[in-house]
């Protein structure tokens, strides 16, 4: 959720979770659209938005390996609604 001038605004189809005393960033599944230069990746969400993401640390040590066409679950970065990191593949567990 970012905050310009006194309007919040948050990326659609993400739901907050409250964890503790911060609020955990939503996790949407989109499909890859294309691969961007510096390991970005442009995926669609399932709401029809575009935003730009890059695989998570936790990811790459799994040597996650994204392809356009791919079903991802990104988890939106409450700062910037047009940014996220890949967390999985959607059909993965």
């Amino acid at each position: 959720m970012a905050a310009y001038g006194k309007i919040l605004v948050r990326a659609p189809g993400t739901r907050r979770i409250r964890h503790g005393r911060r609020l955990m960033p939503g996790i949407v599944v989109g499909r890859v659209v294309e691969p961007l230069p510096n390991a970005l990746y442009r995926v669609e969400l399932e709401t029809g938005h575009q935003i730009v993401a890059h695989v998570a640390p936790a990811a790459r040590l799994r040597f996650l390996r994204v392809l356009p066409g791919d079903r991802v679950s990104v988890e939106v970065s409450s700062v910037d609604p047009g940014r996220g990191r890949i967390v999985k593949k959607a059909g993965e567990r």
